[in-house]
Order: C-alpha cells, then sequence, then structure tokens
C-alpha cells in the first residue's frame, strides 16, 4: 500500500511540476514553441514583464533563425512539400509576430519584415507549382479517364487556391476536375421477399440523394435515372425478413417508510401545551415486468455494375437493434416507493415503430460502410 501510494504521490509531483514550468524553464530546455506562448500570455497578463520580456524575444529569436536556416537550404530541386512546409512555418512565424508585436524592437520588427516579403515569394513558388502538377495530372485524367487521378488532382488545386488566394484559373480547372472525375454512385433497392414495401425503403435511403459526402468527387443517388455508361457504381440493397424476439421477465420488491401521521398534544414543565408529531410505518411491494424486445434483419448489398473507376465491394451484415421495456405495478401505500418507480412510465413503442428504428439502423450502416 505504501508503494503504491509513493507512486502516485511521484506521478502527481511530476505532472504538477510539468504543468507549472515557467517560460524560462521552457526556453532552456530548448521548447521555443512553448517558452514564446507562456511568455506572451504572462506578458498579457501584466506578470514579470522583465523576465518574461526578455524570454519571449530569445524565443522569437531562435525560432526564426531556425526557419531562416529551413528556407536557406531550400533550391528548386527541393521536394514541394519541403517547401511547402516553410512556407507554412513562415505562415505560423509572422502570425506570432503580430501577436507580440507590442513586445518586440523595431530594428527586429524591421528583420522579419524582411522575411514576409520572402515568404510571399516562396507562396507563389509552391502555388504554382502544386498548380502546375495538378494540371498535368488533369491532361492524363482527360486522355485515359481514370477517375482515380481525380483526387489528387483536386487536392493540389486546393493547395494552390491556398498559396496563391483567389484564382480564376485554379477555379476552373477545379470545376473541370469536378465534371470529369466525379464518381457516380446509385443504389437501387429489392423490397422482395422483405417485411418492408418499396415505399417504407424509399423513404428512408431517399436521404442518400441529399446527404453530403466526405468528398466533393463523390455523388450519391438512389433510383436515379442514369444511363448505364454514366454510373459508375450500381448498388443494389436487400432486405430480408425481420427475425423478432421477445422475452419477459418478473421480479418483486419490497419497500417501507416511516411518515409521520398527525401529532400528540402534551404539556412541556412549564405547563405549557405542546404537539408532538406520530409516526406510523407504511410498506408497498412494486412488481416488475421487464420485457425484452430483440429484431434482427439480415442485409445485402450487392454492386451489380462496376466501371474501371468503381471501388466498392458488395457486403453482407446483419442489422440489430434492440428494445427493453419496464412496467410497474404497485400494491400497497405509493408513498413508501421510491419516485423512479413512481414516475418512470415509458412510452411503449409499437412493432411498428420497432421496424422503422431497425430500417433507420440499416440506413446508417449502410452509409458507415461505403460513405
Amino acid at each position: 500500500m505504501k508503494n503504491v501510494t509513493f507512486f502516485i504521490l511521484a506521478v502527481t509531483f511530476t505532472f504538477l511540476s510539468l504543468a507549472c514550468k515557467s517560460p524560462k524553464d521552457r526556453l532552456d530546455k530548448q521548447d521555443y514553441e512553448g517558452a514564446f506562448e507562456s511568455a506572451l500570455k504572462n506578458l498579457n497578463k501584466s506578470k514579470d514583464k522583465k523576465e518574461n520580456l526578455l524570454v519571449l524575444r530569445k524565443a522569437l529569436s531562435k525560432l526564426y533563425n531556425t526557419h531562416e536556416r529551413k528556407h536557406a537550404g531550400l533550391s528548386p530541386a527541393s521536394p514541394l512539400e519541403t517547401k511547402a512546409n516553410v512556407a507554412d512555418e513562415c505562415t505560423d512565424l509572422l502570425d506570432k509576430i503580430d501577436r507580440a508585436r507590442d513586445y518586440i524592437q523595431n530594428d527586429s520588427l524591421y528583420q522579419y519584415k524582411d522575411n514576409f516579403e520572402k515568404n510571399k515569394i516562396l507562396k507563389i513558388e509552391v502555388g504554382d507549382q502544386f498548380k502546375k502538377r495538378a494540371v498535368d495530372a488533369l491532361q492524363e485524367l482527360k486522355s485515359t479517364g481514370n477517375k482515380s487521378l481525380a483526387h489528387a488532382i483536386y487536392k493540389d488545386l486546393e493547395r494552390a487556391e491556398y498559396y496563391l488566394g483567389t484564382n480564376d484559373d485554379v477555379k476552373a480547372y477545379k470545376e473541370e476536375t469536378l465534371r470529369l472525375g466525379t464518381i457516380v454512385i446509385n443504389v437501387d433497392a429489392d423490397a422482395w421477399g422483405s417485411d418492408y414495401s418499396n415505399y417504407d425503403i424509399s423513404r428512408v435511403f431517399g436521404e442518400l440523394n441529399t446527404m453530403r459526402t466526405a468528398s466533393p468527387l463523390t455523388k450519391v443517388y438512389y433510383q436515379g435515372r442514369f444511363s448505364p455508361d454514366l454510373v459508375d457504381c450500381q448498388l443494389s440493397l436487400r432486405l430480408g425478413r425481420i427475425n423478432f424476439n421477445e422475452s419477459r421477465s418478473e421480479n418483486s420488491r419490497n419497500f417501507s417508510e416511516k411518515i409521520e401521521d398527525g401529532f400528540d398534544v402534551s404539556k412541556d414543565n412549564n405547563g405549557n401545551e405542546i404537539k408532538v408529531p406520530r409516526y406510523k410505518t407504511i410498506t408497498a411491494t412494486v412488481f416488475t415486468t421487464t420485457s425484452n424486445y430483440v429484431m434482427e434483419l439480415p442485409v445485402e448489398s450487392n454492386v451489380t455494375g462496376k466501371a474501371p473507376n468503381c471501388s466498392l465491394n458488395s457486403n453482407r451484415w446483419y442489422s440489430r437493434e434492440e428494445y427493453k421495456l419496464e412496467q410497474h405495478r404497485i400494491s400497497g401505500d405509493s408513498r413508501a416507493v421510491p419516485s423512479y418507480y413512481r414516475n418512470n412510465n415509458q412510452n411503449i413503442k409499437s412493432r411498428q415503430q420497432l421496424s422503422d428504428e431497425l430500417l433507420q439502423q440499416v440506413y446508417r450502416e449502410f452509409v458507415d460502410f461505403y460513405f
């Protein structure tokens, strides 16, 4: 037990030590990011201005010098991702400079502004390279129809837009990528042999027509009317019969409670009348019936039409929905029973409600698996 207590105290002390590190401690540990942020926070609270001002300037100088070395090490042959990382670091550094402007000496500000100009040039270079890489791949997409290229193209164009700002050329290339590279998925359903009607399934799965996918390059339709050559993936959904199981159990529990039941009148030592509460014990029994409902539904989704650009696969699973209902009957004086039993009146769900919830569950599982 002593060893456990010692371990807990040691962990607590270590945590508190880390949490209470001063900006100077962080600077000494070469945690320049942490030193800068904590010193700036203290300065904004007017705490230990002299020491925090020194720490902030030293930390910022270290961050600036580290970035300058990285920038100087770039060459035309440097990987595009490396250039992008340096540009992003510079953007972050400039944000720090802006937030600490009131605490930076003027001569340092002029030095940092020079870095800002260099970063503008680097960002344009990086943006142009992302744009060029995307345009070259877009030409391949046009000639081959290989939609698997579209995701990387669109991502490069978004990054080009980030570094170049609003750009009409990039916008036009993005629209062209969407037109040529969007994967079209059409879903239909077969209600034959199921406990659900076509109307039931369409009411739930029709939400696919307005669902937003993770990628703008994926469009999903439910029972869309398309020429087969315009559909990349044709998914057919088939639902089986619902397996419905119901079980019940019963138990009882006794309760008693001492309550005030009027009063008796007596006299105190001075002859004054006083009221003395009178108590009695009341009892009650709660009879609880617990009903458990379990519904299982076999589901199949088959890829019946698969163009070269379709990466989806067929799937089979059981969808399951469970529902527990507790009903209480009180015999005796209900005042002896805790409020949970007196107020726990659940809304009883019909079998139709449970079937509807199960279909919604199928829909969520279908969307999670494919999209």
